[in-house]
């Protein structure tokens, strides 16, 4: 291993905002010599979530380098009341862990809940899709939603940040306040377009709240007897 390129890569993973132990994670990823390899990091702040995925790859000499990453602030699942209990449920389980390959650490009742759960949320259909995006996300079982684009349209924000010039990095609490600020402008276009669509279909009544009187032929005009 190329120990100067591994301190390099170390220091301009902590100027993004990784902890100095992602150097293990590195040496381990570098043993194998991949062409490209892929880091994550996840923040949480507040009801956010940002989960960073930073792209390696490796150049001349094979040496590698920090190319880009994608930046993905979630902001937090709205549950509509008629699911609280469901979603207290659904909160009991550990689906990471679940969906694991560490079954001994699994404890049978949780396999018995969740199994019950999956045949609940089979039941309800397309309702409960809020529920499994809350809890299933960037999990294995992410393709058991079948709306997963259109969740992620309503619950997520993301932008893919370029790593050309060392000396102008972009953090990752930099690029949370970005995406932060771009969901604030997202939700302000959202309320003017349905703003704008109530005021549309108000005109479009045509009655100002009135209801339609019928109109009454008068008696014998038109008529022959």
């Amino acid at each position: 291993m190329n120990e100067k390129n591994i301190e390099n890569l170390k220091a301009r993973l902590m100027q993004l905002g990784f902890a100095a132990s992602v150097e293990m994670e590195l040496r381990c990823r570098i043993c194998f010599s991949p062409a490209a390899f892929e880091l994550v990091h996840v923040e949480v702040a507040g009801a956010d979530v940002a989960r960073f995925v930073v792209n390696l790859q490796k150049g001349e000499r094979d040496l590698y380098d920090v190319v880009s990453y994608q930046a993905v602030l979630r902001k937090d699942v709205v549950v509509p009341a008629e699911l609280f209990a469901l979603d207290l449920r659904m909160g009991s389980i550990n689906w990471k862990k679940l969906t694991g390959n560490n079954y001994v650490a699994i404890e049978k009742a949780d396999i018995s809940e969740a199994f019950s759960l999956l045949k609940e949320l089979e039941r309800m259909g397309c309702d409960a899709d809020v529920l499994k995006f809350k809890y299933w996300v960037d999990t294995p079982l992410e393709m058991m939603m079948a709306n997963l684009s259109a969740l992620k349209n309503r619950f997520e924000i993301s932008e893919r940040f370029y790593l050309f010039d060392a000396a102008h990095v972009i953090s990752f609490q930099e690029a949370h306040r970005f995406l932060h600020s771009k969901w604030m402008e997202k939700q302000v276009v959202a309320n003017k377009k349905l703003l704008l669509k109530k005021e549309e279909g108000a005109k479009g009544g045509g009655t100002g709240g009135q209801l339609l009187k019928k109109n009454v032929r008068k008696p014998g005009k038109g008529l022959h007897k």
